[in-house]
């Protein structure tokens, strides 16, 4: 045994107190348990606990000692319990660090564990141990956490976060490369305080130093897969009992980490991982081809095709990976992994597209440029080595591939032919999947999971073209099957446009509904199709919007623009734009709250409004963010016109309408007009809105009147209620003006009608400051049916109905139990392992933290939590 006081402290030490608050709690306990592997922290922590309860004039003794093996700790254990000071005496906290350094020092020790149990059967006041160790302490540790008293610090809790990383990296890194760092190392503290060339050298001296050749060997051969079971490392190291060695590594933190607690999966940590892959050709030399092809095999065997075609080309087999890829793609592509297809066809060698047409075509069906599509198409065949070089299922990937360009290019009828011949096509599967136990992609699920992606399909395709009625009916029967045969992938994808198409007629309820379903389901099943949610997110913020929640669109709007982020280059132009026009009419709210150009100021719904965005934009509403968002606004039109050169009718509507709300708040009224009048297809009576508007900015509301009389004239069931209820708004405001005060009044009364059972508040701001005075004089009036919802757009609420604000939901005791986990490095799956739950419990309530934080990252949930109290910073 050595040293009798704590190490000196480093000069780069960042204090976290979140970890010296959980030390502090063991110390009032008999017993403290820190354990993780080589360059966890363990020794700094608890250096750092002692010299500052040394310089706080605690009245607490600390004895440190470092021992060298398990003996020594059980006899120092013995001696402490013997000499423990008398009640009164100042109380003695000893920590015994080092223990399970050797790799032989980690087996279960019975000596030690008899002392553990003595500490904690006759446990005092005046006497608390702290015992830091590599790996799992060898105690029995079953009987020891049923002690309430005892506490336990592991890797997942000594793993930095986000926040301590960023204060340990600001000095040598700008912010982006010490997250990229952090995310590397996965929060490892040798990882964090060593530069990356030095990292190699430390986990082989620290890490893989005394395992002895035959784990070092195994390790070596597993590293080649992302995540384990023990069949797939038995079939890569040929070890009988390569889920027993998984599990003893997993106990000795040799940064191997469990993925559940049964022992059905296991990763390494990427440390370990990047080291031994870079290691694997000298140590190995010529096997790595050989066991990726085992790998490529047994995910094939599986049913991970994707896994299977990475592996085999990373064996050097793009022949197999095609095979596999071409055999499965549809299948995939119901199950939302387009992303990552296009990235593995994207790796694939040129030689092996030229000479593959079907591959040539399904990458074209993943475009999101409709030149892209044709001219996949048109080309499939080009090059000697395509000539003939088909497979069965080649009449399924044409299909496919003709919806995708129907779609963009807006043809419902060639949609419709495309979704039936998807539809019709026969059973297909390559070579690769047919010796497989695996369900054949051309099986009858299979067949079943296409034909409802074809009407998945065909349903956007219409929403997109803006067939509403056609749209909805088909992405509801898609939905039912889906539902019916649990295809939530596909479930989560009719979802999505549905709450759009709802929010665009008007159904609020009906369109929140449809979001929040598609986001619970597509968390649930863990989704890794950020794209899917943006349509959910878009049509959620429309309806937050319309119901003048001003907070809540702003957050929907941010969650949709991460998940165009997470999706990068595979995001839709399409839906980038559908992103960018309810946020064009937050900035020109904004803009016209801040300053006099817009001439609003409305009802009290005007004023909630214009106070939410001097609150939430502080610094960045008014003309400056208006003009921001007019230049985003024109940059998400030219890269949809790229993609898709006809944008629908309704879409080219909308865009203008953002256009002339953005100008007019910007006092730009000439542009203004020249964007409502400006001819892009057919003519709409919608536009006849515009130019309405445009009329009030000039101060003649007689003109504006005779437009949105026009304009409800022509007004047909196919209109959306927003824009009727625009225009029956628009006739009430400027009637009034015009001093027919009674006949404004009637056309109040019929807009609030139609508002009322939606709560569609939000028009009533945008329609000028004359309905704040109508409302009153109804008001005045007295009762009528809809008298809350004018006392709402009067913003003369009863107490307790406004909004709820942000983090208002308690927490309940599982998320709260679950959010504790959230600064740890821990996953889903292993947090659902240390509670004893299942993975999709752990999602959903991960979940629900994020919508009552209002959040939409795990950084930011943990940030907002310590903001609230809810866990200690």
């Amino acid at each position: 045994m050595t040293r009798e006081h704590p190490p000196p402290l480093p000069r780069t030490l960042v204090h976290r107190p979140r970890l010296l608050e959980r030390v502090d709690a063991g110390v009032r306990g008999p017993l403290t348990l820190v354990s993780g592997p080589a360059g966890a922290g363990k020794t700094t922590l608890l250096a750092d606990w002692a010299h500052a309860r040394a310089t706080a004039d605690d009245h607490r003794t600390v004895l440190w000692r470092t021992v060298e093996t398990t003996a020594q700790a059980g006899d120092l254990l013995a001696q402490l319990t013997r000499a423990a000071p008398l009640p009164g005496a100042s109380p003695l906290v000893a920590i015994v660090d080092g223990l399970g350094a050797h790799a032989a020092e980690r087996a279960h020790d019975p000596a030690l564990a008899e002392r553990v149990a003595a500490l904690l059967r006759e446990r005092t006041d005046a006497l608390h141990v702290v015992l830091a160790t590599r790996g799992e302490p060898p105690l029995p540790l079953g009987r020891v956490r049923l002690d309430a008293t005892v506490v336990e610090l592991g890797p997942a809790e000594l793993a930095f976060t986000w926040e301590e990383a960023r204060s340990l990296l600001a000095a040598r890194l700008p912010a982006a490369q010490a997250h990229a760092r952090w995310e590397q190392v996965e929060g490892w503290a040798a990882g964090l305080t060593r530069e990356p060339s030095e990292l190699p050298a430390y986990v082989e001296r620290e890490l893989l130093g005394g395992l002895g050749d035959e784990l070092r060997d195994f390790l070596l051969r597993v590293s080649v897969a992302d995540e384990l079971t023990p069949e797939l490392a038995a079939v890569l190291t040929g070890a009988a009992d390569a889920g027993g060695t998984l599990d003893r590594l997993a106990r000795a933190h040799a940064l191997v980490v469990p993925l559940d607690r049964h022992g059905g999966g296991y990763r390494l940590a990427r440390p370990l991982r990047e080291a031994l892959r870079a290691a694997l050709p000298a140590a190995l030399p010529g096997e790595a081809s050989e066991l990726h092809r085992r790998a490529a095999e047994w995910h094939g065997r599986a049913g991970d095709a994707l896994a299977a075609a990475r592996h085999a080309l990373a064996a050097g087999a793009p022949e197999l990976a095609a095979d596999t890829l071409a055999g499965a793609w549809l299948d995939l592509l119901a199950r939302g992994r387009d992303v990552e297809m296009a990235e593995l066809l994207a790796a694939m060698p040129a030689a092996t597209l030229a000479g593959d047409p079907e591959l040539r075509v399904c990458a074209g069906a993943l475009a999101t440029a409709r030149d892209a599509v044709a001219q996949a198409l048109d080309r499939r065949f080009d090059g000697e080595a395509a000539a003939g070089a088909t497979r069965d299922s080649m009449g399924a990937t044409l299909a496919a591939a003709r919806l995708r360009l129907a779609r963009l290019e807006g043809d419902v009828p060639a949609a419709a032919d495309a979704a039936a011949a998807l539809s019709d096509a026969g059973p297909d599967g390559g070579e690769a999947w047919a010796e497989t136990g695996a369900e054949v992609p051309g099986g009858l699920a299979a067949q079943r999971r296409r034909r409802t992606l074809a009407l998945q399909q065909l349903g956007v395709a219409e929403l997109v073209a803006g067939s509403a009625a056609g749209a909805a009916a088909h992405l509801e029967q898609a939905l039912g099957t889906a539902r019916a045969e649990g295809f939530d992938h596909l479930a989560a994808a009719c979802l999505g446009p549905l709450c759009g198409l709802d929010a665009q007629r008007g159904r609020l309820r009906s369109a929140a509904a449809w979001g929040a379903a598609a986001i619970e389901l597509a968390e649930r099943i863990d989704d890794r199709r950020p794209a899917v949610l943006v349509p959910a997110h878009v049509g959620l913020a429309v309806v937050a919007w319309l119901r003048d929640e001003r907070f809540a669109a702003e957050a929907e709007l941010a969650r949709a623009e991460a998940c165009l982020a997470e999706a990068g280059p595979a995001a839709d132009p399409l839906a980038a734009l559908t992103v960018r026009l309810p946020a064009a009419w937050l900035a020109a709210a904004d803009a016209r709250a801040a300053g006099p150009a817009g001439g609003a100021g409305t009802a009290g719904a005007a004023g909630r409004a214009g106070t939410a965005g001097a609150a939430g934009r502080a610094g960045t509403a008014g003309a400056a963010g208006a003009e921001t968002e007019l230049a985003r606004l024109e940059e998400a039109a030219a890269r949809a016109l790229l993609a898709a050169p006809r944008l629908p009718d309704w879409l080219l509507l909308a865009l203008d309408e953002a256009r002339v709300k953005l100008l007019l708040a910007l006092g730009r009224t000439g542009a203004a007009a020249n964007a409502a009048s400006a001819p892009r297809g057919p003519s709409r009576p919608e536009r006849l809105l515009l130019g309405a508007h445009v009329a009030l900015a000039r101060e003649d509301p007689a003109e504006a009147r005779w437009l949105a009389d026009r304009f409800l004239a022509r007004a047909t069931t196919d209109t959306r209620p927003a824009h009727v209820l625009e225009g029956m708004l628009l006739q009430a405001s400027t009637t009034y003006e015009l001093g027919t005060v009674w006949d404004a009044l009637s056309w109040l009364e019929r807009a609030i009608a139609a508002a009322a059972e939606e709560r569609c508040r939000r028009p009533f701001a945008e329609a000028g400051a004359p309905i704040g005075a109508l409302l009153r004089v109804l008001a005045r009036r007295g009762p009528w049916p809809p008298v809350g919802f004018v006392a709402e757009l009067l913003d003369e609420r009863p107490a307790g109905t406004a909004a709820e604000a942000p983090g208002d939901s308690a927490l309940s005791q599982r998320e709260r139990a679950i959010l504790r986990y959230l600064p740890s490095g821990l996953s889903k799956r292993e947090i659902a392992g240390e509670l004893g739950v299942s993975a999709n419990t752990v999602k959903t309530h991960v979940s629900s933290i994020y919508r009552k934080l209002d959040v939409r990252s795990r950084a930011q949930a943990v940030a907002r939590a310590r903001e609230l109290g809810l866990l200690a910073r």
